[in-house]
This record gives C-alpha cells, structure tokens and sequence, in this order.
C-alpha cells in the first residue's frame, strides 16, 4: 500500500516543517500538557533522536490509523489540505461531526481521508528511499 513503508521519524520531520497553529487554552485540548496540535502530534511522536523505546515496526500509517484525537487528525489534514485543495477536509470534519464518541470520530475523518493522500501531500512519501532525509517544503 502506498506510504506504508514511512517511518514514524519522517512523519515527525514532516510536521516539525508545519506552521504552528494557534495557542488555544489547555483545557481545550483536556490532557492539560500541550498548547497546540503541532506540539501535541510531536510530543506524542515523540523525539526521534531520543533514546526511548517505541514498540518496533511500528510506522507512520500505524500512528495514522491509532491515534484516538479528531482535532489532532483535522488539523493534520487541514494542514495538508492548505497544500492540495483534493484532500477532503469538509468531509471530513462532517463525518466526525456526526459521530459522538472520539473513536469513531477518528475511525469516519480517516474513511474521508486516507492516510495514503495525507503522506503524499505532506511530502514524506517521496522519502521512502533516504529514510534519515527531512522532507523540505
């Protein structure tokens, strides 16, 4: 499957490469340690450089495909939609508006939007082949 093969270091290059979106007040975001979705995405990642286990294997698709946070999941496609007008961001949002619960918010934004057309325009495909390379915008 196309993008598949990222890695979750590639992903963290990537958005490390995004503008910052705006400080909203914690309690937004109800885990009351992060200030935006960009900081929370790499805090979540986690450093990449850093010595701390992560289960191996596991690749950006996998973070893709488990992370339980709409607003995380909207703002990474929004950011991706800025780029390519196709990525469905209205869709997206719409299905999620329609769910009640965080997991099948997340479960219908990424029905609307695969992870494969996020990694394409986010750039981190084209990587595939130099996987210590960050991506440029």
């Amino acid at each position: 499957m196309y993008g598949e093969d990222i890695s979750i270091k590639q992903l963290y290059d990537a958005i490390s490469e995004l503008p910052a979106d705006p400080v909203k007040p914690i309690e937004e975001y109800g885990c009351g340690c992060q200030t935006s979705y960009r900081s929370q995405w790499l805090a979540w990642l986690g450093c990449p450089h850093s010595k701390r286990k992560r289960k191996t294997g596991r690749t950006a698709e996998d973070v893709y495909d488990r992370i339980e946070n709409p607003g995380m999941l909207l703002w990474l496609i929004e950011e991706a939609h800025r780029q390519e007008s196709f990525i469905d961001l209205i869709g997206a949002r719409e299905e999620a508006h329609r769910e009640s619960t965080n997991y099948m918010k997340c479960m219908a934004i990424r029905d609307a939007v695969p992870w494969e057309e996020v990694a394409n325009v986010l750039g981190v495909v084209e990587y595939l082949s130099e996987p210590d390379t960050p991506p440029t915008a």
